[in-house]
């Protein structure tokens, strides 16, 4: 077989190799672009129950032990904000990483 076939046979599965790693990398923005908004969510309801539970406190209708849970609830919830939003970082600047690389080969 002639050498020509084989290297653009790479090229094909260069090329197929490369598309499964964007999409795979699509996928995994996507992902955490839901955590991010789903853990903001869970951030916003955390917030506004110990709100709630500062007030209560203050009317004498809460005790401590349920204001100091409610913030260590919110700040869990904000660790995993936090993380998501950082997930969401790397995973975009991964992808954005191996599509400039393919751009700056493709004009090289």
């Amino acid at each position: 077989m002639p050498q020509g076939f084989f290297y653009q046979h790479k090229r094909v599965l260069s090329r197929e190799g490369l598309a499964l790693m964007v999409k795979s990398s699509l996928l995994q923005v996507d992902r955490a672009k839901g955590q991010v908004e789903s853990t903001r969510e869970a951030l916003d309801a955390a917030s506004e129950n110990r709100e709630l539970n500062v007030r209560a406190y203050q009317n004498e209708l809460a005790e401590t032990k349920e204001v100091i849970e409610a913030q260590l609830m919110e700040s869990f919830i904000k660790g995993k904000h936090l993380k998501a939003l950082y997930d969401h970082a790397t995973s975009q600047a991964k992808m954005n990483f191996l599509i400039g690389n393919q751009i700056q080969k493709a004009f090289n």
